[in-house]
């Protein structure tokens, strides 16, 4: 059994330095990624992200997208209006609180969404082939990791 001082002994094994700077520049490439792909479909990178949203937990209230994306209550709206004016999304009334919009992708911002995990499952690929299974288990944990961490601040 190794233990975490041996391990820092060891010039070879990865640090928590190495771990907080490889995260870094995964999120700089995936904001990289997402920002040619928005140019490529002509949005922004924030529109990408809503739709992306969307296209994985269904219809939202605006509230919760604008939380989702990292919006204000007032950054919001102009959003949910460009996501319309693209035919991208659409807003209803919310059935429990005539107050808040409800906010869904339409099948061309499902298409959009489509695209961006498209291109990141072949890096998936790319970088693991079918052994996926560690990928989505150290994901999901730094996912809630950061969740738990996130909701302390």
């Amino acid at each position: 059994m190794t233990t975490a001082s041996a391990a820092s002994l060891d010039p070879l094994a990865p640090t928590l330095g190495n771990a907080v700077d490889a995260f870094q520049r995964l999120l700089g490439h995936n904001a990289d990624a997402t920002a040619a792909l928005a140019t490529h479909h002509r949005v922004t990178p924030i529109h990408l992200r809503a739709l992306l949203v969307l296209a994985s937990r269904g219809p939202l209230p605006a509230s919760r997208l604008g939380r989702a994306v990292g919006l204000s209550s007032g950054a919001v709206t102009p959003l949910v209006d460009r996501l319309e004016r693209y035919g991208h999304a659409e807003r209803r009334p919310a059935l429990a609180d005539r107050r808040s919009v409800v906010v869904t992708a339409l099948p061309t911002g499902l298409d959009i969404a489509a695209d961006l995990r498209t291109y990141f499952a072949a890096v998936f690929i790319q970088a693991f082939g079918d052994d996926l299974g560690q990928v989505v288990d150290t994901l999901t944990a730094l996912d809630e990791a950061l969740e738990t961490e996130v909701a302390t601040w």
